[in-house]
């Protein structure tokens, strides 16, 4: 909230913010106020709120973090498909220093959310089968592997936009490492 106001203040002079999160001391407690212009829901209790958010026309949603709806099965992943679909929103944008942590298969769910997988292949079975090392086997098809990676990565750069941490942390300060010495009383 407060980097927020802090990058954006010009333009947040007459835009509300609220955060929607959980209460820390009463796990089923939460601070809710979705009349604001800018509303800021953490991923793990997306599910509770997805009818709400979803009655909205928001104008843009972003999602910071976005592998972690790499898997399709994951409540946060399923709802934050329901809401990507059913929100009439104008824009997604997702943002992602790691878009896939192991496997091409990981990009999918994503690629769905800002319906862009067609830019890549006709289906999701034609993506997992080309870019995912796609095998029959005696218990079905598997993924799990990485193929045509070049190839991806070249339909890759049309819809997504790398940028190294050279590029975008300049105003940070150069890393400080500081060592700490503790005694330590019982060893055990």
């Amino acid at each position: 909230k407060q980097e927020i106001y802090k990058h954006y203040s010009e333009f947040m002079n007459d835009k509300t913010l609220s955060v929607i999160n959980s209460n820390k001391s009463n796990k089923k407690s939460y601070c809710i106020d979705f009349n604001s212009d800018i509303v800021i829901i953490n991923y793990d209790i997306l599910d509770k709120f997805q009818d709400k958010l979803m009655s909205y026309k928001w104008d843009f949603i972003i999602n910071d973090e976005s592998h972690y709806i790499k898997n399709i099965k994951a409540k946060r992943t399923i709802a934050l498909m329901n809401i990507a679909n059913n929100s009439n929103s104008q824009y997604h944008l997702l943002l992602t220093g790691t878009p896939m942590l192991n496997r091409p298969k990981e990009l999918v769910t994503q690629l769905q959310v800002i319906d862009r997988l067609h830019d890549i292949s006709a289906s999701e079975f034609l993506f997992k089968l080309r870019y995912c090392d796609g095998q029959k086997t005696a218990f079905g098809w598997t993924f799990d592997g990485a193929t045509h990676t070049q190839e991806l990565r070249e339909k890759l750069k049309k819809i997504m936009i790398r940028r190294t941490k050279k590029e975008v942390l300049t105003e940070l300060p150069e890393k400080l490492i500081q060592e700490l010495f503790i005694d330590i009383d019982n060893r055990k």
